[in-house]
């Protein structure tokens, strides 16, 4: 369990990651006519990308969260920018330079 204060919040962002599952890696490696198509067996994971810099306790970083559907993901984007006041721009927040007490 990690916290990190609002008002160290600098960036909240999605990002997507596809991944070949084992049973695709597997399948594609296999010495068989049509053992190809084990590449299509690809997986999609969702995560959300929180950068952060909390001066209190001199800490710097970026955090990667996994989130099983897309809209959670948005709903769990939409409050923490909204609640840490950070500005939107596209489906991302962020907080302007101009803004931060850092």
């Amino acid at each position: 369990m990690i916290s990190i204060p609002y008002a160290s919040l600098l960036v909240i962002a999605p990002t997507d990651r596809s991944s070949t599952s084992t049973a695709g890696t597997v399948i594609s490696n296999a010495p068989v006519l049509g053992a190809g198509l084990g590449r299509l067996l690809k997986d999609k994971k969702r995560y959300i990308v929180i950068q952060f810099d909390d001066p209190d306790a001199n800490v710097r970083g970026v955090v990667n969260f996994r989130i099983e559907n897309e809209e959670m993901r948005e709903s769990v984007i939409y409050s923490l920018g909204t609640k840490a006041k950070l500005t939107q721009r596209g489906d991302s927040y962020y907080r302007p330079r101009s803004t931060r007490t850092i």
